[in-house]
């Protein structure tokens, strides 16, 4: 039991409400981590209405189905544990790099830099994940040229993300292009980072077929990840192991991507059917 006098606290429901109830005196700072927390919530809960708005507006009638996913990602509470809830809000974001200039005689594969549609795509997909709500503590990048020029644009439209902490690694970039090691690989990093700093949310930059395999195997259902699309999972765990432990299934919030109705269909569809999702470079399998 606590000492001192009794008053009321505010504490989140399901719902998104707030319910008032009775607790002891705390000291002044952890009742201001209170109100800040409330105050974050509810406003993040006031602009996701405004950003679905402004999508569909933007995107037209025939993108609501996308608005919606984009509310129900970003009604989801801050990652917090509380009295009565089985763990904390785990969250990763599954992104392949955007579209990337073709591999030749004098780049490799691992130094093929993004595109400008590339580049416009990754601040736009930065966008969406600011209006749903997705805000990374760490970030795992392949350190490919295309993964760090992907995260740098997208830094460019979402300021927040050069706030997190970011991991470069080499091993990233060749983990995805073996069959089925990704997701183990992954996670075991996570694990390993996560024990060195607190995060919640994890945004994973990386190639196909890794990343498309991964984020299948997470949502326990096949998700497409094309050049500059990322995949929202989340679930609720006491700790990252546990969040990684089989057969647990991931759910898939939403999948976020560039609005390609704005571009000529035509000559996308052209581009994608030119790059498939591996491709040989000088007789060596390489990330796409």
């Amino acid at each position: 039991m606590f000492a001192g006098t009794w008053g009321t606290m505010s504490v989140p429901v399901l719902g998104g409400r707030w319910r008032d109830v009775p607790h002891a005196a705390a000291p002044s700072h952890a009742r201001a981590v209170t109100l800040q927390t409330r105050i974050s919530s509810e406003a993040r809960l006031r602009s996701s209405a405004i950003a679905s708005t402004s999508y569909t507006a933007t995107c037209g009638p025939g993108h609501a189905q996308r608005g919606d996913a984009l509310i129900a990602a970003a009604k989801v509470h801050s990652s917090q544990v509380f009295s009565g809830v089985s763990g904390t809000r785990r969250r990763i974001i599954m992104m392949r790099h955007a579209e990337s200039e073709d591999a030749t005689e004098n780049v490799r594969d691992h130094d093929r830099a993004i595109t400008e549609m590339g580049r416009s795509a990754a601040q736009q997909v930065a966008k969406q994940m600011y209006d749903a709500g997705w805000e990374p503590d760490l970030i795992m990048c392949s350190d490919s040229v295309r993964t760090r020029e992907t995260l740098e644009a997208m830094q460019a439209a979402y300021p927040a993300l050069l706030e997190a902490s970011a991991v470069f690694r080499g091993d990233l970039y060749t983990i995805a292009a073996t069959d089925g090691q990704t997701r183990s690989h992954l996670s075991r990093l996570i694990v390993e980072e996560t024990a060195r700093m607190s995060a919640c949310t994890v945004l994973c930059l990386g190639h196909n077929r890794g990343w498309e395999e991964c984020a299948s195997s997470f949502a326990g259902q096949k998700v497409k990840l094309r050049p500059c699309t990322a995949a929202l999972l989340q679930e609720d765990a006491p700790s990252w192991s546990d969040a990684f432990s089989a057969p647990r299934s991931w759910k898939l919030i939403a999948t976020l991507g560039p609005d390609l109705e704005a571009q000529d269909e035509e000559a996308l569809s052209d581009r994608l059917r030119a790059k498939p999702d591996t491709a040989v470079v000088n007789n060596n399998v390489a990330a796409a």
